[in-house]
Parts: structure tokens; sequence; C-alpha cells
């Protein structure tokens, strides 16, 4: 996917935003990122995530730094409970400064209806 947006903040100044994403499944292994400029100002994210011997169940790894110039890693285990709920206990890491690392572990549920 492309995407440009073109419009104004602050009522003045004009920001150009242009983006893509690429996502790429291979039937248990994926690989998938983007990339965005706004105003000479990068994001970028880029991962794999694999399907585990467990169904419905993967895991994965990303990194990326956004327009901040902070970056970002995690790596993660999406666990099926059932059909509908999952739990994803994950470990993310982050340097928003350059000088100060920062490591949290995070635990997401999700429920597909």
């Amino acid at each position: 996917a492309i995407t440009y947006m073109d419009g104004e903040a602050d009522g003045d100044d004009a920001e150009d935003i242009i983006a893509g994403l690429l996502s790429l499944d291979f039937g248990g292994f994926e690989i998938g990122g983007y990339y965005a400029d706004q105003d000479g100002d990068e994001s970028w994210q880029a991962g794999v995530a694999v399907d585990s011997f467990l169904g419905g169940s993967s895991a994965g790894a990303y990194i990326g730094e956004d327009f901040d110039d902070t970056f970002v890693a995690e790596a993660y285990y999406s666990l099926s409970v059932n059909e509908y709920w999952s739990l994803t206990p994950a470990v993310l890491y982050a340097d928003p400064d350059g000088s100060s690392d920062e490591l949290y572990g995070v635990i997401r549920s999700t429920f597909n209806f």
C-alpha cells in the first residue's frame, strides 16, 4: 500500500506525508514493514512472524524507529486460548533519546468477534 497526504498544521505550515506498507504472507511465515516520510522526518518498522506448532499461536519480532528518532524493538509470542481469545506476552525495548535504555514487559489480550 502507498499513501500520500497533504495538509496544513497550525493554519500556516504545510505538512506532506508519504508512506508505504508491505506485508507478505508465505503460509506460516510473514514479513512486513512500513516506511513513512513527513517533511523530511522518517519513521520505519520491519518484522517477521511465524506460526508455531500450537494451533493458532505465533511468534514474532520487529524493530523500528519513529519520527522522534526513538528506536523500538519487540519480541512476542501470541498464544491462542480459544477461537475467540488470544494472549500475547511480549518484551519491548525502547531507546527514546539515544542514551536511555528502557525495557518493558507487556501482556496483550485480544478478543475476536
